[in-house]
């Protein structure tokens, strides 16, 4: 079963939920200042379904959502009811689809058609329109306008806003399009070729949907093979149209095994152990609609393997023994819950995870990268010490196991709020080092910059010429360069 999208509508004339999504980690940890606006965070579904990716525990977000009811004409079969103030062109005898005369043909309105129990041809035409081709083999065309297009049984060809045949630029305020949801049978999806002009600055997308299959897929968006409950072709302009269209997928709940495009795409895996694969571009990959609410039931607690490939990718996953891997580029990792193998590839990466079970190996690879390790989920009375020098991270917990990691290739360690005492061990060369709960620093050498926490730290820079900010919190500190400490000892 697939579904594809020119950006976000509501599955039917209830609502329609663009996106344009700005999260923030706890506290502000993104390195960089300021939100992560990529690719993952203009990923919301229809506001019909548990939204996406953000709200939940100690994230914050920022959201800008719309919401707007369809005002529909309906037409069943072949007859035409138009609503109030829509009428039937004068021109729906001569609508083709594919280059097919159409038995159905809807308004320059906003309409709702349905299909008969046979092979229908339906043009849309203008307007936000919802089809259903039912029964048969049919072929649907969306035109100008936010369409949803479903083909039903039978092997159907979906094509989206060109109507399959001519390339077309659509002028569009918000960041709608059309989606696509063909049956069990072997369909044809075309996503179409426009460009969409977002009057509104948001980024527009088509979106394939495989959410209701009941087998896991595979898919190549490339070749355009998907297998699954049908054989179905997908077509995806390529190469791609302008930077800010992207490709969108939805995987099942099964599962899968997704290539993107050379461009920059959103795949979702759903659930399931899923192997995703961005290729180039920009990509953001991930197992869960909502990012920050982890639900075993919903996100799984499969394993799943994502590769980013190269570009500036955003990868997430909940649960399961994980495999995340950023490749070149300015990448960004992050894992919720269950084991950890991260590793952010070459580029000035951000690696976030929650320790709560195992063992983890985080890599920063090349480049000037931070970790952010969070104890939030690892229990109560928890104590962390972060031995630098020897590459790894020890979680010591009351009456539960320890949590274990291994950190290779990191320049700097930032620990978000509420993550327990911790302790830091430094290297011989210059560390970097930020507490947002209240932690012990101790420097092993090199010029190192120590930043406490609101709370009470300890900050001793040790050997080399060091920075040391204690910030609120009654601090003691020991360096060359203290500011806001409250015992202070300078070294000669």
């Amino acid at each position: 079963m697939i579904a594809a999208y020119r950006g976000i509508v509501a599955p039917r004339s209830v609502v329609v939920s663009p996106v344009l999504t700005l999260a923030y980690e706890t506290n502000g940890v993104d390195a960089r200042g300021q939100p992560r606006a990529h690719l993952l965070d203009r990923t919301r579904p229809p506001a019909t379904e548990s939204a996406y990716p953000r709200g939940g525990h100690q994230g914050e977000a920022m959201s800008s959502r719309r919401s707007r009811t369809a005002h529909a004409a309906v037409v069943v079969g072949f007859v035409a009811v138009a609503a109030a103030g829509v009428g039937t062109p004068a021109h729906s005898a001569a609508a083709t689809c594919a280059g097919v005369a159409a038995t159905i043909v809807g308004t320059t309105g906003d309409d709702v058609l349905t299909g008969t129990p046979g092979d229908d041809v339906i043009a849309a035409l203008d307007g936000n329109d919802v089809i259903d081709g039912g029964a048969g083999n049919d072929v649907v065309c969306a035109d100008a306008g936010s369409d949803h297009l479903t083909g039903g049984d039978g092997n159907d060809r979906l094509y989206g806003g060109d109507n399959g045949l001519v390339p077309r630029t659509e002028d569009v305020p918000e960041a709608y399009g059309d989606t696509l949801v063909p049956g069990p049978g072997d369909d044809l999806v075309d996503v179409g070729v426009n460009t969409l002009l977002r009057t509104g600055g948001d980024t527009s997308w088509d979106t394939i949907d495989f959410g209701e299959s009941e087998t896991g897929v595979a898919v190549d968006l490339v070749s355009g093979v998907a297998t699954g409950e049908g054989n179905d072709t997908v077509v995806v302009a390529q190469p791609l149209p302008a930077p800010g269209v992207i490709v969108y997928v939805i995987g099942t709940t099964h599962a899968d095994h997704v290539l993107g495009t050379e461009g920059s795409d959103v795949i979702i895996g759903n659930g399931g152990g899923d192997r995703l694969e961005g290729r180039s571009g920009d990509d953001s990959l991930t197992n869960s609609r909502d990012a920050y609410e982890y639900d075993p039931a919903r996100n799984g607690t499969d394993d799943d393997h994502f590769d980013g490939g190269a570009g500036d990718d955003h990868l997430e996953s909940n649960g399961g023994a994980d495999v995340l891997l950023g490749g070149d580029g300015r990448d960004y990792l992050r894992k919720v819950a269950g084991v950890s193998t991260l590793d952010a590839g070459a580029g000035r990466d951000e690696v976030h995870v929650y320790l709560t079970e195992g063992r983890h190996r985080l890599s920063g690879g090349a480049g000037r990268d931070t970790v952010f390790l969070n104890l939030h989920r690892a229990g109560r009375s928890v104590r962390g010490v972060m031995d630098h020098a020897r590459e790894r991270f020890v979680v010591r917990r009351a009456q539960r196991p320890p949590v274990r990691a291994r950190v290779v290739g990191v320049e700097r360690v930032q620990m978000p709020y509420d993550s327990g005492r911790w302790t830091y061990l430094g290297t011989p060369g210059d560390d970097h080092v930020e507490g947002m709960s209240a932690y012990t620093a101790k420097g092993r050498g090199g010029g190192d910059v120590l930043l406490g926490s609101y709370l009470d730290d300890v900050l001793l820079g040790g050997p080399g010429r060091d920075r040391i900010r204690g910030r609120r919190g009654a601090d003691r500190c020991s360096g060359e360069d203290l500011r806001g400490c409250e015992v202070v000892r300078r070294a000669s």
